[in-house]
């Protein structure tokens, strides 16, 4: 049974952390995830949900949002040990808030210049965007090294040039260009 001292002593702590005395610390990730949640009209990340080519200033933007507002390099660093975003901030928000699919889908039409996708070459195309949205990048290495890609490539056969353009256009796009 809790004696009328402890409790005051509760009652004074719960008051103390509920009135400001003690403020809770947000996580990096849910900073980041807060963040993301309430701008997603933000140019720059517009620009990287529509895979839209980004500037310098872009870049720099985000690594102010990133490692001064959000928290610090050291936080962006300790989250993303590991991750194959390594320290490219775009490759980091894109594998975060993903593409807009029926974007990426068009932008590669534009590649075989309105010729029409078979069923299974469709499919790939949906795994490589997939890919693009967890991961945040993808590369010819990758869908010519990696499964699940290795084993489906020959679908592409009548398309690899464009296949190749894309999936270098998927890359250059969150490399910046000079501004």
């Amino acid at each position: 049974m809790i004696t009328g001292e402890i409790k005051n002593r509760i009652d004074s702590i719960w008051d103390t952390f509920w009135t400001g005395g003690i403020t809770p610390r947000m996580s990096y990730k849910q900073s980041v995830l807060d963040f993301l949640s309430n701008n997603r009209n933000l140019p720059v990340l517009q620009k990287i949900y529509n895979m839209e080519q980004l500037t310098e200033k872009d870049i720099a933007e985000l690594e102010r949002i990133l490692w001064k507002e959000l928290g610090s390099k050291a936080d962006y660093d300790k989250y993303t040990k590991g991750m194959t975003c390594g320290s490219n901030v775009a490759i980091f928000i894109r594998s975060m808030v993903g593409v807009d699919r029926r974007n990426a889908v068009r932008r590669f039409s534009e590649y075989i210049s309105g010729n029409e996708l078979n069923a299974e070459q469709e499919d790939f195309l949906l795994t490589i965007i997939a890919y693009v949205c967890e991961n945040g990048d993808i590369t010819k290495e990758t869908v010519v090294n990696e499964a699940p890609f290795d084993e489906r490539l020959s679908v592409f056969s009548t398309y690899m040039l464009p296949l190749a353009k894309y999936i270098d256009n998927i890359h250059a796009v969150i490399t910046p260009e000079t501004a």
